[in-house]
């Protein structure tokens, strides 16, 4: 098969187009046909060994996967082949076929294009988990996400809008703000401009968050504990904007508030029940028309070294994904 090779850690610049053997699934795994593949900037700190999970050397990058199961082991119950899936795995995606572990995945019920099938699994099941399964976010709540422009920052503002939360948005450039507003937030702001703590709190009446989803650090963090509300949370998933924020404890108990940690990528292992959950209730949105991916282009094997390019550079809007030539025939015979 076709795919991508990081030989050894160093970056964007070790992986090579290789051609490999098909991989041999175990007894409790599933072998997938990788229609699509989402890239994310994780796949960055993978390719320099600084994920939480990165694999060992040398591995096929990429975590994200959409396709057909065309093999599955005696023991596996999830799923069947023949069944459309989605999931995560440590590595493999980047490939035209990867060995999914059927706890990380789960069955498409409805149609869904290649494209939404591989820019969905992460961004979607991260927010959801982070905002109603460790956030308790509530109808009616103001959630504050700062890095709306993203991936997972898009798709918080989606599912809190159809949700019933209200929602601003922070995220820089006007191409980001835009995405945001049109994705349901009711405020977008800068979160880098001065005076952000001051429009935060006039939007939300001097209250402020109940809710704060971060994904930027640094600063930005610091931020956000000022714009908290009395008894708020603010979930921390990431640090793509600076390094690890110290939440200060006395601030943290003047206010009541609480500050949650969420990798998502071990939560949905230790729990698949919650997967389920999550994934049952974001189905029915993306049903009913609630919830689309923002794709910004679709790539293709030998093109995904330079979209994970333009992750490093953070000019990606929303997400790229990468389409195998299986995924583009389904779709032209789907016309």
């Amino acid at each position: 098969m076709k795919a991508l090779l990081c030989p050894d850690y160093g970056g964007i610049d070790t992986v090579r187009l290789a051609e490999l053997p098909d991989p041999v699934p175990s007894e409790t795994e599933a072998l997938i046909e990788v229609d699509g593949a989402g890239m994310n900037y994780a796949d960055l700190l993978a390719l320099e060994g600084k994920y939480q999970a990165s694999p060992r050397p040398p591995f096929v990058p990429g975590a994200e996967v959409f396709g057909r199961v065309v093999a599955a082991g005696a023991a596996v119950t999830r799923c069947r082949v023949g069944d459309v899936v989605m999931g995560q795995v440590v590595s493999g995606a980047y490939a035209e076929r990867a060995v999914v572990d059927p706890l990380q995945m789960v069955r498409v019920p409805c149609p869904m294009p290649a494209a939404d099938g591989a820019a969905f699994f992460i961004n979607y099941g991260t927010a959801y988990s982070a905002l109603f399964q460790r956030g308790g976010a509530r109808r009616g709540e103001t959630l504050l996400v700062l890095g709306a422009g993203g991936g997972v920052g898009l798709a918080a503002v989606q599912i809190a809008r159809a949700c019933g939360l209200r929602v601003i948005a922070a995220c820089r450039g006007e191409a980001k703000q835009k995405l945001a507003r049109d994705g349901g937030a009711e405020v977008v702001l800068d979160h880098s401009a001065p005076g952000f703590v001051e429009a935060v709190k006039e939007a939300t009446g001097n209250r402020g968050c109940d809710l704060v989803l971060d994904m930027i650090g640094g600063a930005a963090s610091a931020a956000a504990l000022k714009c908290i509300a009395w008894c708020g949370r603010i979930i921390v998933i990431g640090f793509a904007g600076g390094p690890p924020f110290a939440f200060p404890a006395n601030h943290l108990l003047v206010k009541n508030c609480a500050v949650i940690g969420h990798w998502w990528g071990d939560y949905h292992i230790r729990d698949t029940r919650q997967l389920d959950e999550a994934f049952a209730r974001l189905f029915s949105l993306y049903a009913d028309g609630l919830l689309r991916p923002h794709v910004e282009e679709c790539l293709t094997i030998d093109e995904v070294t330079s979209g994970l390019e333009r992750y490093a550079s953070g000019t990606v809007l929303g997400k790229l994904v990468m389409l195998n030539p299986t995924a583009v025939h389904r779709k032209e015979q789907d016309r």
